[in-house]
């Protein structure tokens, strides 16, 4: 057992302190891959699993001990004697007042040199453990050291700090393999640091952000900006053997903007690819709340060919970036050249990729089966004759819709549509959706965390230079001064994707849907939209309103042969779809298990309402 000891104090106190850097990496290193819950045993809070090396995964346990920095060995010395493991074993993550900040040093054995985190390793565990020296600076005169190392970080200086920690965290493969040189020098080349005499030298002269190659997510540290295939950590994958394709992985909030105009120059001229959906400024937002978010770029002869934006799980699973709300997703891929999806996943070091809105209009999955139809409003002339149209083609739909309309208004004010910035606004639509997910039994999909935030962002992103830039759009329909309903989704070159769709349940006799729906169509030219991409789903208002139905894949793609299998041709397909959704919604342990729980309380409530058609 590989034992990974992240020396600090605990307590919310001492959380971004400058000594609590082990903390830190030892916090980066089980995010980064996938490890389980936390555990309280050992006197340390305790984190399992694995890490992928050359001659198979080794088994890793992350410790960071809650008895304090001087009594940090108690805990670490419980873990080792228990899993019988050596002090060869054991590599601890601690600050160092003698290197100068960013820099890494690796080393086995030695004295304590002062760090009573060091000290109490040596008297429980002994001498001869590995050393992972991170380097927090000297503020140059002695005098200053206590309130120095006793002082937060300053915001100038958490640039080379998360460029350090992500670089200790992906690189960490090496050290489990131990090759600790391999691991230094490779900690270095990812996250670059100057040899500066920290005594020389004030803590502030490094810079406020990481290189822009690597990036940082706010509040966060940075992700992987390299390919893990087979344990390949280099900026670039390239198989000489069969093709000339070159891949790079970045973490999708990191993406330059080189990469992000060659990505929208691929889409200008594929129809298929205008959604919002495909584009990297929802690929970046994504990014931006979820550590798991990369997008990997394919290219030949240095020429940027195709891009696939995915969140990489533990074990080499690929899943669409921002599912489950993604109701599309593709492997984008220039005009002209042939990307096959087999060479695609086992270039970017996945075994299997689960498809649940494949468009593809290369034709790189051709064996993913279609799962759903995707709905869309294509406004061509004006929006009275497409409803006329509509209303000709339905005369006593519509009929019933204008009669339901008419109530609301009789009884409410005129309804009025707004393109609409008010928070109010946005936080009363969510609450009545989630209220929805429950009476209906519903996954709540908004519940994790990573979702709200990422609603949040888009709902704050409103570009001012560039009115068909990426952005997040709130349409809401108000009667008089009662919010009757609205829409909130994604927009972007006139193609609006709105994924929450939630009305005043008070009104349901008024068909709110439908009215909302109505008039956001009339809208459309002045909000700047030509296309209203419902998305996928059987919704009963779509169909009527749409002139443009496509098919969309769904199943899982796996590098072997590049099999693709349709779970919901299988007798167990609800269960397998909800299986899905929850993992998909939750990326941590402790998340899908309640999500599981929630899942299981939701197909009862679901049971009873189909056994008693008279609950309302």
């Amino acid at each position: 057992m590989l034992i990974i000891a992240g020396l600090g104090n605990p307590g919310p106190k001492y959380a971004n302190n400058r000594p609590n850097i082990g903390f830190m990496a030892a916090d980066a290193i089980a995010d980064e891959w996938g490890f389980g819950p936390t555990k309280a045993i050992f006197q340390a809070a305790v984190r399992a699993g694995e890490i992928p090396t050359p001659q198979g995964p080794v088994k890793a346990l992350v410790v960071k001990p809650q008895t304090y920095m001087n009594e940090s060995g108690r805990a670490v010395g419980e873990a080792m004697r228990f899993y019988r493991s050596t002090p060869a074993e054991v590599i601890a993550f601690y600050d160092e007042l003698d290197l100068a900040e960013g820099r890494f040093r690796m080393k086995t054995g030695g004295g304590a040199a002062g760090h009573n985190g060091v000290r109490s390793l040596m008297a429980h565990v002994g001498p001869d453990f590995r050393r992972a020296r991170m380097g927090i600076g000297h503020p140059g005169q002695r005098e200053l050291v206590m309130p120095y190392v006793l002082g937060d970080f300053y915001k100038v200086e958490l640039g080379w700090r998360d460029a350090l920690l992500w670089a200790c965290a992906e690189a960490l493969p090496f050290a489990a393999a131990g090759d600790d040189e391999r691991y230094q020098a490779e900690v270095l080349r990812l996250a670059p640091a100057p040899k500066a005499d920290p005594r020389k030298a004030g803590p502030t002269r490094r810079p406020a952000s990481p290189p822009e190659s690597i990036g940082r997510r706010p509040g966060g540290w940075p992700r992987s900006c390299i390919a893990r295939g087979d344990i390949c950590l280099r900026p670039s994958l390239v198989s000489q053997k069969r093709t000339d394709l070159e891949v790079t992985i970045i973490p999708a909030a990191c993406l330059a903007a080189d990469d992000v105009a060659d990505w929208n120059n691929i889409r200008a001229d594929q129809p298929a690819l205008q959604n919002p959906l495909f584009g990297p400024g929802f690929a970046q937002a994504v990014g931006r709340v979820r550590h798991d978010a990369h997008v990997a770029i394919y290219r030949r002869d240095g020429v940027a060919i195709g891009y696939l934006a995915h969140h990489r799980r533990p074990g080499g699973l690929g899943r669409p970036v921002g599912a489950p709300f993604c109701d599309y997703h593709a492997l984008v891929v220039r005009a002209g050249h042939d990307l096959d999806g087999r060479t695609a996943l086992e270039a970017a070091g996945l075994k299997a990729f689960r498809h649940n809105g494949l468009i593809d209009p290369g034709a790189s999955f051709p064996d993913v089966p279609a799962g759903e139809t995707g709905y869309a409003i294509e406004l061509e002339g004006s929006p009275e004759a497409y409803v006329e149209a509509l209303r000709a083609a339905s005369p006593k739909r519509f009929k019933n819709w204008r009669r339901l309309r008419h109530r609301l208004e009789e009884q409410l004010g005129a309804l009025e549509l707004r393109a609409s910035s008010v928070q109010a606004d946005y936080d009363q639509l969510m609450d009545w959706k989630r209220a929805q997910f429950v009476r209906t039994g519903v996954q709540d999909v908004l519940r994790p965390a990573w979702s709200h935030d990422l609603m949040q962002s888009l709902f704050d992103l409103r570009p001012e230079t560039d009115a068909r830039a990426f952005r997040g759009l709130m349409l809401t329909l108000h009667a008089g001064d009662t919010l009757v309903g609205g829409h909130f989704g994604v927009a972007e070159a006139g193609i609006y994707h709105p994924w929450i769709a939630s009305t005043n349940p008070e009104l349901g006799y008024g068909s709110p849907g439908q009215a909302l729906l109505h008039h956001a169509i009339l809208a459309m030219p002045h909000l700047g939209l030509t296309t209203y991409d419902l998305g996928v789903g059987t919704d009963h208002y779509k169909k009527p309103f749409c002139n443009t139905e496509r098919p969309i894949g769904a199943g899982l793609s796996r590098t072997q042969g590049l099999t693709a299998f349709d779970e919901r041709r299988t007798p167990i397909a609800k269960i397998c779809r909800r299986l899905d959704h929850i993992a998909a919604s939750n990326p941590s342990f402790g998340g899908r298990v309640q999500g599981g729980i929630e899942a299981a309380i939701a197909l009862r409530k679901r049971s009873l309402l189909t056994e008693s058609p008279d609950v309302e």
